[in-house]
């Protein structure tokens, strides 16, 4: 599988959060399926529009991290191998809900829901085996709730942009913190960056140094709240320890656009350094 179904997050679906104060039947479980509050719909859904299906997981105290870490190496491989299309995920901002992660799956019908999650990924074995293995010092999760949602007759049209199959090749090259550095900037979500940047990591950016994590999303917060921009990854090189992604800024600052290398170093699974230039 390509690592680039993981930068599909945040895409125009901040809207469909409304749902969430309404999600009920709380289980305690894994990937599989939770009781699902049903969209009006009673049938096959209608004119082509899929069946959207919103996920609620509230990770056991200290086990955020971990349940990340299934979901990135491991869930989202599964669900493209049972059909099941990744939408986007979530990770809330307030401090109440941080230790949740929402997520947005569809299905072509409520058939193939039934057929792909329940008949499917919850048995697959392989996948079965990767839950257990994950969950071998305790669950990783106390709740999980889920809702099947359609669209009302007049929500915008969900626009999911597929990456080229040059952008398949050279993304599914990238280690799993590069990744996520560029899902969170394509989310515009600085929070993200504390799952991707070791604890003391340093990024040099115009100049200047910041450290730590706090100072990376200070910097981060900073320039989107300045600049409007896009960044399109162009090309990437990856050595051991290190990987160099040349990337396209387009936006409302001066001299856009401009190409620059992202020169990322890595140690035990979390970027140490960035430095742009």
């Amino acid at each position: 599988m390509s690592y680039s179904s993981k930068l599909r997050f945040f895409l125009g679906l901040a809207s469909v959060l409304a749902v969430i104060a309404f999600a009920s039947d709380r289980m305690r479980a894994g990937e599989g399926p939770a009781p699902a509050v049903a969209a009006p719909a009673t049938g096959a859904v209608k004119g082509g529009t899929e069946l959207f299906e919103l996920r609620i997981y509230t990770a056991t105290p200290g086990k955020m991290e971990a349940l990340h870490k299934r979901f990135r190496e491991h869930t989202l491989k599964f669900f493209e191998k049972h059909g099941i299309r990744s939408v986007a995920y979530w990770t809330a901002i307030d401090e109440k809900h941080r230790e949740r992660l929402y997520y947005i799956v569809a299905y072509p019908d409520q058939e193939s829901r039934e057929k792909r999650l329940v008949n499917g990924i919850a048995k697959d074995p392989e996948f079965l085996k990767v839950v257990a293995e994950s969950e071998r010092e305790g669950k990783l999760t106390t709740d999980i709730e889920s809702v099947l949602l359609m669209p009302t007759d007049y929500s915008p049209k969900l626009v999911t942009i597929q990456p080229t199959e040059k952008e398949n090749v050279m993304l599914s090259k990238l280690p799993a913190p590069v990744l996520t550095y560029l899902a969170a900037e394509k989310a515009k979500n600085p929070e993200m960056l504390a799952f991707c940047f070791a604890q003391n990591a340093l990024v040099h950016d115009e100049g200047q140094d910041r450290r730590g994590i706090d100072e990376i999303k200070a910097w981060k917060k900073a320039a989107d709240a300045k600049y409007t921009y896009v960044l399109e990854p162009l090309s990437a090189s990856v050595t051991e320890n290190s990987v160099v992604v040349r990337a396209r800024l387009t936006g409302n600052f001066p001299g856009s656009p401009v190409e620059l290398d992202h020169t990322f170093t890595l140690a035990n699974d979390k970027i140490t350094s960035l430095e742009i230039r």
